[in-house]
């Protein structure tokens, strides 16, 4: 069982971090940020299809790459969910797939709205 309870009080966005990994430059954290807002609703829709394929493949590579992304601009709550639906897809268990993919999505919104524009 997979319990995204403890990635609800993760925060949507950390800037601290991300920032410290490219020595303070705040232009460049932008940069990245908007090419992550750009992409983010293409992934989305792939991940969205894979669900209704139930391609549990690719399913765990989507979400092992938003995790990555994620987690390089500070975006903490997604990173840490789609670690968690990575991980159920990789093992397999498609019932945590279908259940952690709405609060995936969720999030995804949010993070979005978050984003510069």
């Amino acid at each position: 069982m997979y319990d995204p309870s403890p990635a609800t009080n993760l925060p949507l966005l950390n800037t601290a971090a991300p920032l410290g990994r490219l020595d303070g430059d705040s232009t460049l954290l932008r940069t990245l940020r908007q090419m992550f807002a750009d992409d983010l609703p293409g992934h989305r829709e792939n991940l969205l299809a894979a669900l209704r394929e139930s391609d549990l493949e690719q399913i765990a590579r989507l979400t092992h790459s938003l995790r990555s992304t994620s987690a390089s601009i500070g975006a903490i709550r997604l990173a840490e969910l789609a670690r968690l639906v990575s991980s159920a897809a990789y093992s397999d268990d498609r019932e945590q797939v279908r259940a952690l993919i709405p609060r995936l999505d969720e999030v995804i919104g949010a993070t979005l709205r978050l984003l510069p524009d």
